[in-house]
């Protein structure tokens, strides 16, 4: 399914965005793309809409793995782009960047010779920008959360990122509303940085990357509306808010999803209250999460 793509010594010189539908891509982020594209020059820029995104999936992977996006619900583009960005820096490799994010240092003073795979950590102290961030109950055995993956910046070929296509990979075939969720959350754990940082972490002692603090290290600007939060204001309707399965399920698994939904309520009642019969608070679903 995930073919195996030669493992490349450098960082190609190209820049990647992508939005889907493009026909929908806001004036501020239209115009956020023409910047990064000026911003580097002596780079090759590449912008993907949708075609331009299937054309690429079934050129390199086939189509079984165009199979994968028509499985994902066109209320969710974001999943779409997720498993797109993570087939393309595994093929091509180079810099990818979310269309509301920049880089503000020249990238070739940035990246050495000799990196391979650039890995960051939100800036989420208590005193510090986005102060909460990246921390989920799956990743709690990583003391600063989730990795960044609203930029990638790799080689072609690196192993983490096959690792990653194929963790996404089979929690689409696993999906269950009732069980993996919907909304911010359910992208969270389906396609965004919790399996991208339950791919990568075990891996991590094993294939060459470099580890910064985050983003800023190299220049990188996660949203150009400052406030973490401001761009879903200004860009209307955001998937978060959003209750519709992610992936289109079978009759059964509809079927299903009621039962496992009253089940999970019982255990969170009998869970509060054990924790009120003992005097403690209940406990927060999760923790701060990124936009």
């Amino acid at each position: 399914m995930v073919p195996s793509f030669p493992e490349a010594a450098r960082i190609p010189r190209v820049l990647h965005q992508a939005y889907w539908p493009a026909a929908n891509l806001p004036k501020e982020l239209a115009e956020n793309v023409e910047w990064v594209r000026n911003s580097h020059p002596h780079w090759e820029h590449r912008f993907y809409d949708e075609t331009a995104i299937l054309n690429f999936v079934r050129e390199h992977y086939g189509q079984r793995m165009v199979r994968y996006f028509e499985r994902i619900s066109p209320a969710y583009p974001v999943v779409k782009v997720d498993l797109f960005k993570y087939l393309l820096m595994y093929q091509a490799g180079g810099v990818y960047l979310d269309c509301k994010s920049r880089p503000t240092l020249p990238l070739d003073e940035v990246l050495g010779p000799d990196d391979r795979f650039i890995l960051s950590h939100w800036r989420n102290g208590e005193t510090e920008d986005f102060a909460g961030f990246g921390f989920h109950k799956e990743l709690s055995h990583m003391p600063r959360g989730e990795y960044e993956q609203w930029h990638i910046v790799a080689a072609p070929g690196h192993p983490f990122l096959r690792a990653v296509i194929q963790r996404v990979l089979r929690n689409i075939d696993r999906y269950n509303p009732a069980l993996n969720g919907a909304g911010q959350h359910g992208v969270l754990r389906l396609s965004g940085p919790i399996p991208y940082a339950l791919a990568i972490e075990p891996l991590r002692a094993r294939h060459p990357h470099r580890q910064i603090s985050d983003a800023t290290e190299i220049g990188l600007q996660y949203s150009i509306f400052g406030n973490p939060f401001t761009h879903r204001k200004q860009l209307g309707s955001h998937y978060s808010d959003r209750q519709d399965p992610i992936v289109e399920v079978g009759a059964l698994t509809k079927a299903s999803a009621p039962l496992i939904h009253a089940a999970k309520a019982v255990k969170k009642a009998l869970r509060r209250a054990r924790q009120t019969a003992k005097g403690a608070q209940p406990q927060k679903a999760e923790t701060a999460e990124a936009a």
